[in-house]
């Protein structure tokens, strides 16, 4: 991901220009094709560029909006044929112009400004400065792909979306949050999330966006979107329901390989075997290399035999890794495990010796994550609330003939008999103290 960090005085002093190389020297790992700097009065922001795609532009920002208007961002936008012909419609782009994502955002803020984040659709997180009413103005996308964290301090305003870039500003203190520690210790993550581990930096949530003013002290956060309750989609055939599926697909897919050459995470099973196959589809040129993790000196394991079928019947260079033993926490010394926050993966030096792999043959990977809850189909209770029902009846009937059995009804009647019998055990380990239990998001002890 690209990076960047934004620094807002309130004291009226400018920002010290080694203040800003120094935070910058943090964001470096993060965007290694280019950096750049720009400091004026009560503002400093450091970008460092990583190109992922053919619409990445071809130098870091800050990118200039006009109108005294200048932002550091991180974006992906999906759906960018339709955002184009919105601007156009309203003659937002020059003729001519570049194209590329921060081209798009400058075009919507001139258009839409605060509102604009509601005609993006993709990743993103972005700071915005306007130094015609110095005011920041930072977004992070709806499913919360990108980051964003900040610490808002009597003096001054620190944001990114990399936690070493604000840390590493001399007024944010590194106490840690107990709290968030609390919830590590019992959900392996922190569960509040507008907190970090550490007292002194928060972190946006997704699908909100933050205001903060120049002349005094808080920010005001918005949540800008829902997880919306679209209408029932009904086709008169059956076929309609696996067309449409695979148009849309096809159309995140193609969002996504925007890219000169790209990986996929391939293992045996249908999630990842259908992205590969829709990347096929779509981007028939794009030089696509597979890699599987195989695990046979633990387990047995088929997913590199099956993953070979796939790639081998698409066309996809394969490249299997072995995992060895992988004994737990082996590096816990080594950088690998030199993470932001703490982690309970115990793989990680795996995980970042495949990325650096998947590194070398494209700056894209894909996968296929959990499509067995996205395809899940609804519970009777779910159908009732959302259609007629005599569709519902004869919807039950046809599952009933074809599966001989009945649907799940999503009352979990089951699940909630067998916590009656046997009441799951909740609460923090005994060896945490309790008074740092109760500031956990979920505490529940006495």
């Amino acid at each position: 991901m690209s990076a960047f960090v934004v620094v807002l005085e309130r004291r009226g002093a400018g920002v010290p220009q080694a203040l800003m190389n120094r935070l910058a020297s943090r964001l470096v790992t993060h965007g290694p094709d280019g950096t750049g700097l720009h400091v004026g009065p009560g503002i400093g922001i450091a970008h460092a560029l990583l190109r992922t795609d053919l619409d990445s532009p071809a130098a870091a920002g800050p990118h200039d909006a006009g109108a005294g208007v200048m932002f550091a961002a991180d974006l992906r936008f999906d759906a960018r044929d339709d955002l184009i012909a919105r601007l156009d419609a309203r003659a937002a782009l020059a003729r001519g112009a570049p194209l590329d994502d921060p081209a798009l955002l400058a075009a919507a803020w001139r258009t839409w400004k605060g509102s604009c984040v509601d005609e993006l659709h993709g990743d993103f997180s972005f700071a915005l400065w306007d130094a015609a009413v110095r005011t920041l103005f930072c977004a992070r996308d709806p499913f919360g792909v990108h980051p964003l964290y900040f610490s808002d301090l009597d003096d001054c305003f620190i944001c990114s979306n990399v936690l070493a870039a604000v840390r590493a500003h001399p007024s944010v203190s590194g106490e840690l949050r107990t709290g968030a520690i609390a919830d590590f210790l019992r959900h392996g993550f922190n569960a509040d999330v507008s907190t970090t581990s550490f007292e002194a930096v928060q972190r946006l949530p997704p699908g909100h966006t933050l205001e903060v003013s120049a002349s005094a002290r808080g920010v005001t956060a918005r949540a800008w979107w829902r997880f919306p309750v679209p209408e029932p989609i009904r086709y008169r055939r059956a076929e309609g329901y696996t067309e449409h599926f695979r148009a849309v697909l096809g159309e995140a897919v193609r969002d996504r390989t925007r890219t000169p050459r790209s990986t996929i995470l391939l293992s045996g099973g249908l999630d990842s075997a259908t992205v590969a196959a829709t990347a096929r589809r779509v981007a028939p040129q794009l030089p696509l290399v597979a890699y599987t993790t195989s695990y046979a000196e633990i387990l047995s394991d088929d997913e590199p035999r099956l993953a070979q079928a796939v790639a081998g019947r698409l066309g996809i260079r394969h490249v299997v890794l072995d995992a060895g033993i992988g004994v737990p926490f082996a590096q816990v010394d080594s950088r690998a495990f030199d993470t932001p926050e703490p982690t309970d993966d115990y793989h990680l030096d795996h995980w970042t010796s495949l990325f650096a792999c998947l590194r070398s043959d494209g700056s894209v990977a894909l996968d296929g994550e959990d499509g067995d809850a996205l395809l899940a189909p609804p519970g009777l209770l779910t159908m009732f609330r959302s259609l007629p029902p005599s569709e519902v009846a004869s919807a039950l009937i046809c599952y009933v003939v074809s599966h001989r059995r009945l649907p799940h009804t999503g009352l979990w009647l089951r699940r909630r008999f067998r916590e009656w019998i046997r009441p799951p055990r909740h609460g923090m380990p005994e060896w945490v103290r309790p008074s740092a239990a109760r500031l956990a998001s979920d505490p529940s002890v006495p």
